[in-house]
């Protein structure tokens, strides 16, 4: 598996690291807009963003696009200085690392490396997350399953093929067996902030309905 960095509005940042540095590729691009997300699903890549904020202004455009929410994608955010607004509202979004841009470089890349190398912990805070806002007791044991799975997935969503195999763990697919499963969830869930979407491509992803 491929290991991706890349930095997003900050060409100043890390500059010393090498587009095989500890293998880790670096890609820079100026804004979010700019990622072919799909590319890198493909590869099966792991992928961290190394995001640069100037203003609070910046900041609430990028979680108004709710592209981090949605692909859930490891993202370190880095400030031009202390400002207790922008924390505030990172921290309110689950967003947690966070550094300013004179933070010392090998703490920054020793931060990266080991955020590669945890990847599935840093992926599987969303499915806290989801998990700590509906009433998981209402769910069946295969359906809180289902949802952490889909809440974990980062960059996709996950093949009906793919998803089945993983919760009941056999390659006989039974695509009615896992209908039934997601009707019963998204029933359940239509009194949460989350809902299920099932593609035409046949894959099915977890979002946060929109407000």
């Amino acid at each position: 598996m491929e290991n991706y960095l890349i930095k997003i509005n900050c060409d100043s940042l890390l500059t010393e690291y090498s587009e095989m540095d500890g293998g880790v590729s670096s890609i820079r691009v100026q804004s979010l807009r700019d990622i072919d997300f799909q590319h890198f699903a493909k590869k099966d890549a792991k992928v961290i963003l190394l995001l640069s904020i100037t203003d609070i202004s910046h900041l609430q455009d990028i979680i108004q696009q709710r592209y981090l929410e949605v692909l859930n994608i490891p993202t370190i955010f880095v400030l031009d200085s202390v400002d207790s607004q922008m924390a505030d509202l990172l921290y309110s979004k689950h967003f947690i690392d966070l550094y300013l841009k004179d933070t010392p470089k090998e703490l920054l890349k020793n931060q990266i490396q080991y955020m590669f190398k945890n990847y599935s912990y840093y992926t599987s805070l969303k499915s806290s997350k989801v998990l700590e806002t509906i009433e998981t007791n209402l769910f069946t044991n295969k359906e809180v399953e289902i949802i952490r799975l889909l809440a974990e997935s980062p960059l996709r969503q996950l093949n009906r093929n793919e998803l089945f195999i993983k919760v009941w763990g056999s390659e006989h697919i039974n695509t009615n067996t896992l209908d039934v499963h997601l009707c019963n969830i998204r029933r359940k869930l239509k009194t949460s902030a989350y809902n299920i979407s099932s593609l035409a491509t046949g894959k099915i992803s977890l979002n946060r309905c929109l407000t």
